[in-house]
C-alpha cells in the first residue's frame, strides 16, 4: 500500500515553502515511498533474536564496574611514557604505537599535541 499519496505531497511542499514542478512531485512522491516501503520491510524483522541493547551494560554493572579516577598533576619537564597501562575501561590493554605517532606529530608540548587555535 502505497502511504505517500499526492495530498501529503502537497502538504510536504507547503511546510517547506518549496514549489514544485511535476516532474519534481513524481520523483519526491516515488523517493518517499521507497523510504517507507523500506522501513516498513524493517518493521517486519523478528526482533526476537537481537540482544538487547543494554545487556553489554548490566554485564559490566554485575561486574561492579567503577570509575578510576587520578589525581590531577603536572608532569612538566617530565618524560611521558606514551606506552603505560589504559585503567580498567580499556580492559588494562596496551595503547601499542603511541611514541610513533608522536613523532610524526609537528609539535609537542609538555606531552600533549599543539594544534592551531581556533576562534
Amino acid at each position: 500500500m502505497n502511504k505517500i499519496t499526492d495530498e501529503v505531497i502537497d502538504r510536504i511542499s507547503e511546510m517547506s515553502c518549496i514549489e514544485l514542478t511535476s516532474d519534481e512531485r513524481i520523483k519526491i512522491k516515488a523517493d518517499l515511498s521507497e523510504m517507507v516501503n523500506y522501513i516498513d520491510q524493517l518493521n517486519e524483522l523478528d526482533m526476537n533474536l537481537v540482544n538487547d541493547c543494554c545487556s553489554e551494560r548490566e554485564d559490566i554493572n554485575r561486574k561492579k564496574a567503577c570509575n578510576v579516577f587520578r589525581l590531577d598533576e603536572n608532569k612538566e619537564n617530565e618524560d611521558i611514557d606514551y606506552n603505560n597501562e589504559v585503567n580498567s575501561n580499556m580492559d588494562n590493554k596496551k595503547i601499542e604505537h603511541n611514541n610513533e605517532i608522536m613523532e610524526c606529530v609537528p609539535s609537542i608540548e609538555n606531552g600533549y599535541i599543539v594544534v592551531p587555535k581556533t576562534t
